[in-house]
């Protein structure tokens, strides 16, 4: 699923693969936090807030887990997701 997303530059449209998208996209950015470099320190952080890292990307996806709960396949991909979150 990493390698799928970065190689992506904009947001897909599909609300699932968004989701797997962003999740990729703010594991990288929060691997970056702490460089000391208060420049990047603030791209980083306008990254995170653009993404809604953190809580907000948790909660949307178990929003999407609960919504498609009857999609084993979707279920599955939520799942993931979860499972590779902070």
């Amino acid at each position: 699923m990493q390698d799928h997303y970065r190689l992506i530059e904009v947001e897909p449209t599909d609300p699932l693969e968004a989701l797997e998208y962003r999740a990729v996209i703010c594991a990288h950015l929060s691997g970056e936090v702490g460089s000391e470099v208060p420049e990047r320190e603030q791209y980083l952080s306008t990254q995170i807030d653009k993404h809604r890292c953190e809580d907000p990307l948790v909660a949307e996806v178990r929003a999407m887990r609960q919504a498609r709960s009857n999609d084993p396949a979707a279920v599955s991909r939520l799942d993931t997701i979860l499972a590779n979150l902070y």
